[in-house]
């Protein structure tokens, strides 16, 4: 569903809500293996980031994560959503991050799915600059092959040759501007450990121990923070655990969601 004025999003299901937010290069088609299932259970909510999918036109002049999260507050509003179990996927997580600090009354749990609360390492920094370049001079296209290909896990490509198609065709449809543009803003983007910190929601990491894009041992620090932590870590996953793990991520947002509507 599209609006000139808010987010595009696709909605299933009633009952309690469940925001999903997709990552870099991705948009909502990303859960669509999910909603199903979900929607049996909530109201599920899968929306595209500004300048992605069905927002391609939504991209603020000022990009940040904030302003970002200002738009999913938005669309919130427009949708009469109080309060959501809010799941961000890589770029969703920093965004879901940046709305839980600027409105933690709308976070009933947060779902870091392959995301982090820590800013980016000079490193990081530096492998970002160069994707802006390299999109520039040679086009999504090509960044497009070589970017999916490092967010799998190596040795298991075989088992999700479909998986790496599609998810290489969703990365190729993204304006070579919004990859840009949100490159910069994850390389700016401000460290949000001190939300992990005071936040009274429950929070569930789901980690790839093989993530090339967040590493492993970054968790350390982060996983202590929150009050109500619930951590997940697959073997053999990259950063895309909805396609190399479906089953298994799936039943792990689904069995979070629940508990943090259960919980009082």
């Amino acid at each position: 569903m599209a609006n000139d004025q808010f987010l595009a999003y696709d909605e299933a299901g009633s009952g309690n809500p469940l925001v999903l937010i997709h990552g870099f290069c991705e948009n909502k088609t990303l859960w669509q293996p999910y909603m199903a299932t979900l929607s049996q259970q909530f109201r599920v909510i899968a929306l595209d980031l500004p300048g992605f999918g069905g927002s391609a036109d939504l991209l603020p002049a000022t990009c940040t994560m904030e302003s970002l999260a200002q738009q999913v507050e938005d669309l919130m509003e427009h949708l009469r959503i109080p309060q959501a179990v809010v799941v961000g996927h890589s770029l969703g997580g920093y965004v879901s991050l940046a709305l839980a600090e600027l409105y933690p009354e709308r976070i009933k749990g947060l779902g870091l799915f392959h995301s982090t609360a820590l800013a980016d390492t000079p490193e990081k920094q530096k492998q970002r600059s160069h994707s802006i370049a390299f999109i520039q001079e040679k086009g999504i296209a090509l960044f497009a092959d070589i970017f999916v290909d490092n967010l799998f896990y190596m040795p298991r490509h075989k088992f999700f040759k479909e998986g790496l198609a599609a998810t290489i065709a969703m990365v190729s449809q993204t304006p070579s501007n919004t990859a840009t543009v949100l490159l910069q803003a994850m390389r700016e983007r401000q460290d949000r450990l001190h939300v992990l910190r005071e936040t009274n929601a429950p929070v569930q990491f789901i980690i790839g121990k093989q993530d090339a894009s967040v590493p492993f041992d970054s968790y350390t620090e982060q996983i202590r923070l929150p009050k109500d932590c619930h951590i997940h870590i697959l073997d053999e996953t990259g950063h895309v655990g909805m396609v190399e793990r479906p089953a298994e991520t799936l039943h792990f947002v689904q069995q979070f969601s629940t508990y943090c509507w259960q919980k009082v």
